[in-house]
């Protein structure tokens, strides 16, 4: 009668010895099927490291560029559609855009491109200060970050030069640099016609003080003849600061593609974990399926 109590008193007794049979079932188990576990994580993580030597290599190469036209997500989108068209696999598309050969687009895997602040703030957040981001509230949002990836650091000069055709020869690019151009000449022949004017009344004023100095005769003259030359000087400076934007590029390559040894997919840690653990889930599914049968069999004989 004791010994009936003790049990009513433990109702946790029986699942205590449950769970000490399963552990036993378990590690029974497990010595039958341990040649058979180690065999498939070594052929698990074998094959896994032959992909990763025998797969071709994926390397990342960034440019830094400058927009004189396409500002914000004008030039983002631009740059979106090219990568859509290679994420179709629509490559003699994407050669014409580029102005290159289809074999070299079929060795371009992916293209990014952000705004240089939010690749900034995205990549290298830990060494943006708030000083940083205020100086950045004063820029205008015309420089962007490009990313590509891609299966031959070859290429890398070669798809720059198609980046760059490709923005300068939309539609809407050549019109904006057309009139931006066409602008700024005006601008520049008005600014010389004005310097020239300015350095005849320069040489006018130079033949007043000439002749009243020798005559001694008084002429009305300018209080400050010293302004003539200051706004000569402020209208030259003007003028060539026009000229360079006249020749600056509509895209201003800042740094160009760089490219590194080191490839950025696949990487040889995430393919063994991948190998680990795909092969040691398959084997306890394998085990679970092959003991299930065998007690299902051994029950239809019994």
């Amino acid at each position: 009668m004791q010994h009936e109590h003790n049990i009513n008193q433990n109702p946790f007794a029986s699942e205590e010895v449950d769970f000490l049979e399963v552990i036993k079932n378990a590690l029974r188990v497990y010595k039958k099927w341990k040649k058979f576990i180690l065999f498939s994580l070594l052929i698990g993580t074998s094959l896994a490291a032959l992909y990763f030597f025998v797969v071709p290599k994926t390397y990342l190469t960034r440019m830094y560029v400058a927009s004189n036209l396409l500002k914000g997500p004008s030039f983002i989108i631009l740059l979106d559609d090219l990568q859509k068209q290679l994420k179709e696999k629509n490559f003699e598309e994407v050669a014409a855009n580029l102005n290159l050969e289809v074999e070299a687009v079929k060795k371009i895997q992916k293209i990014e491109v952000f705004s240089a602040k939010n690749f900034a703030e995205k990549e290298f957040s830990d060494l943006i200060t708030q000083a940083d981001n205020d100086d950045e509230k004063e820029l205008n949002n015309s420089e962007f970050v490009i990313q590509a990836f891609i299966d031959d650091n070859m290429i890398a000069k070669q798809l720059e030069k198609g980046i760059i055709f490709y923005i300068e020869n939309n539609t809407f690019t050549k019109m904006k640099s057309k009139q931006r151009k066409d602008g700024l000449r005006s601008v520049r022949k008005r600014l010389q016609s004005e310097l020239t004017e300015l350095d005849s009344l320069r040489y006018s004023l130079n033949d007043m003080y000439t002749k009243k100095g020798k005559s001694g005769e008084s002429s009305i003259i300018m209080n400050d003849p010293s302004a003539i030359y200051n706004n000569i000087l402020n209208l030259f400076r003007t003028e060539i600061a026009t000229k360079d934007d006249i020749e600056t590029p509509d895209i201003i390559i800042i740094q160009g593609f760089t490219t590194f040894k080191k490839h950025h997919s696949p990487k040889l840690s995430i393919c063994l974990m991948v190998g680990f653990f795909g092969s040691f889930v398959f084997s306890i599914f394998y085990i679970i399926y092959s003991e299930l049968k065998r007690k299902l069999n051994e029950g239809e004989v019994a």
